[in-house]
């Protein structure tokens, strides 16, 4: 039986950094950093979040349902979100190019896509791949 992975991907922006480092600056405006997130197994009213900054990853378990995470994501208007259901590939030895966010994303997505390169490229490839984009409908009166 195979397991089925369901991961949304966070795609910032613009990134709340007074100096722009200069390998950002010449990324799209609307996908300048990414990272992935889900419901960890066992602790349904948490969500695993997964982050690659400079030359650290964190791995964090936020104590908020991923329904609240998600929704103070889109309503802060500064991310895109997209939620994919991959099956996990079979385990088998991959090169993975320099620890990039979007490289952390793809290898936790099980994707091999060599040219996947930059956040908005991995936003395409998700999309190919099936991915639904989540959106934030305001309620009246907030």
């Amino acid at each position: 039986m195979t397991e089925i992975a369901e991961w949304c991907v966070a795609f910032a922006s613009r990134r709340r950094v007074t100096n722009t480092p200069w390998w950002l600056r010449g990324l799209h405006p609307a996908y300048r950093h990414c990272f992935a997130y889900r419901v960890p197994s066992g602790a349904p009213g948490c969500t695993l979040v997964v982050n690659q900054i400079g030359s650290r990853m964190q791995a964090d378990i936020a104590r908020v349902p991923i329904q609240d995470f998600t929704l103070n994501l889109l309503a802060s208007g500064d991310y895109r979100v997209l939620m994919i259901a991959l099956e996990a590939p079979p385990p088998r030895p991959v090169l993975r190019g320099p620890l990039t966010c979007v490289e952390v994303v793809k290898s936790l997505l099980g994707i091999t896509a060599r040219w996947t390169v930059t956040p908005r490229q991995l936003a395409w490839q998700l999309r190919a791949l099936g991915a639904q984009t989540l959106r934030y409908i305001p309620h009246e009166g907030s």
